[in-house]
C-alpha cells in the first residue's frame, strides 16, 4: 500500500450551534465557502482570509421554510430541505436549495446598493422576501450585501433527491432527481437576474425497461471542446451515464455501471476532470465500497470498465474527486474518510484515513 508520510490534512470545524440538523454542505468553484442546509435554514460561511487559517467564519444565515403561504410575489420552501448547491462563480454567487415538497428557490448575493434598498434590484427589490430573513456579522468583506430570493418554483409533487449546476459553458442550468423517478432539466431565461426558469428536458427512470427506478444522485461530466452534454447518475440498480442528443432534444443511456455483486442502490457519484487524461474515470458508491470505472470513447460506443473496488468497513455515502482528478476521496457511515490514488503501477490504493 501507498505510504501516507507527506500526507497534510487539517480539520476545520463550521461554528452551526444554531442551525439544528446539518443535513448537506456544498461549496464554491474554488472552496472558500460553504453553502450549510438545516431543515429549515441555509447559511454561507467564508473561510478566514488570515494566512494559513483553517477556520470559517459565518457570512449570513436565513430562514427558507414557511408553514403560510407567500405574502409576495414569490414563495419559499414549504417543506424541510434537502440540498443545496453553488452555481459557477461566472454567474456571480448563486445558491439553489431544494426541499422534500419538491419546491426550488435560487438565491443569489445582493450587493451593498442592492441591500440599502438604493436603485432597482431587477425584479421588485426581493432582498427582503417573505418567510425568509436575512443576517450577517455585518463586518464587511464579500457578505456585506445580504441574499435575497431570486426565483422559486414548484419542480415537482414529489420529493427532491438532489440537484445540480452545469459546467457554466452550457448555461446557468440545473438538473434535479426526484423520488418519483423523474429526472428534469430547467434553464434560467436571464442569468443576470436568475429570475425566471424553463423546463426544457425531462426523462423517467426506468421508463424504457418498464421498472421503477429513482435516480439518488446526478452529476454533470465536465466541459470538453466538441463533446455533447453528459451525466453520470446513481439509481436504485446501477450508475448509469447519459448523453444528451441535441438534434433529438432528449437525454439517452449509453453506458451502465454496476457493483461487482449485482444490482444494488448506488449512494453518490463523481465524475473526474478529463485533464491530462487519455481516458475518464468516474466513481459510484455501492454497499460497502466505492467503485472506479474507465471511459473510453470507441467511435460508435462508449466502453466502461471498472478498474478499482475501494473497500469500506461501513456503507459509503460520499465519494468526490480532487480538481485534477488524481485522488478520490470516499466518507462511509463508520466516520471514516479514505483517500486514494493509483501507485506507479496504476494500482488504485488507500493513501491516507481520517476518522
Amino acid at each position: 500500500t501507498m505510504a501516507t508520510q507527506g500526507v497534510r490534512t487539517t480539520t476545520s470545524v463550521f461554528e452551526a450551534d444554531g442551525l439544528g440538523d446539518i443535513v448537506d454542505v456544498a461549496y464554491d468553484h474554488f472552496g472558500l465557502r460553504a453553502a450549510v442546509c438545516s431543515r429549515e435554514t441555509v447559511a454561507v460561511f467564508e473561510k478566514a482570509q488570515a494566512l494559513n487559517s483553517d477556520s470559517w467564519e459565518l457570512r449570513a444565515s436565513w430562514q427558507c421554510v414557511s408553514n403560510t403561504e407567500g405574502q409576495g410575489e414569490r414563495e419559499v420552501h414549504r417543506g424541510y430541505l434537502r440540498k443545496v448547491c453553488w452555481a459557477h462563480a461566472e454567474f456571480g454567487q448563486v445558491v439553489a436549495s431544494a426541499s422534500f415538497d419538491g419546491f426550488v428557490c435560487i438565491w443569489s448575493e445582493a450587493d451593498a446598493k442592492e441591500a440599502r434598498g438604493d436603485g432597482d434590484s431587477g425584479d421588485g427589490g426581493d432582498v427582503a422576501m417573505a418567510g425568509a430573513s436575512t443576517s450577517g456579522n455585518g463586518d464587511g468583506g464579500s457578505g456585506d450585501g445580504g441574499w435575497r430570493l431570486a426565483s422559486s418554483f414548484k419542480a415537482s409533487r414529489s420529493a427532491c433527491l438532489d440537484l445540480g449546476f452545469a459546467p457554466p459553458q452550457y448555461g446557468l442550468r440545473l438538473a434535479l432527481s426526484f423520488q418519483d423517478g423523474a429526472v428534469k432539466f430547467f434553464n434560467a431565461l436571464d442569468t443576470f437576474r436568475c429570475a425566471d426558469w424553463k423546463l426544457v428536458q425531462a426523462f423517467e427512470m426506468g421508463s424504457g425497461s418498464g421498472t421503477t427506478e429513482v435516480c439518488h444522485k446526478i452529476c454533470w461530466r465536465p466541459f470538453s471542446q466538441d463533446m455533447p452534454e453528459m451525466i453520470l447518475i446513481g439509481g436504485s440498480r446501477q450508475a448509469a451515464v447519459l448523453i444528451f442528443e441535441s438534434d433529438l432534444d432528449r437525454w439517452s443511456q449509453v453506458a451502465e455501471l454496476a457493483a461487482t455483486e449485482g444490482p444494488a442502490p448506488v449512494s453518490d457519484v463523481a465524475w473526474a476532470s478529463a485533464c491530462g487524461k487519455a481516458n475518464e474515470l468516474v466513481a459510484f458508491a455501492s454497499g460497502k465500497a466505492a467503485y472506479i470505472a474507465e471511459v473510453r470513447d470507441a467511435l460508435d460506443h462508449l466502453e466502461v470498465t471498472t478498474v478499482a473496488r475501494c473497500e469500506h468497513g461501513a456503507t459509503v455515502f460520499q465519494v468526490e474527486w480532487n480538481r485534477l482528478g488524481t485522488t478520490l476521496a470516499t466518507s462511509a457511515g463508520d466516520g471514516s474518510v479514505r483517500l486514494w490514488r493509483p501507485d506507479l503501477t496504476n494500482e488504485w490504493q488507500e493513501m491516507a484515513q481520517i476518522n
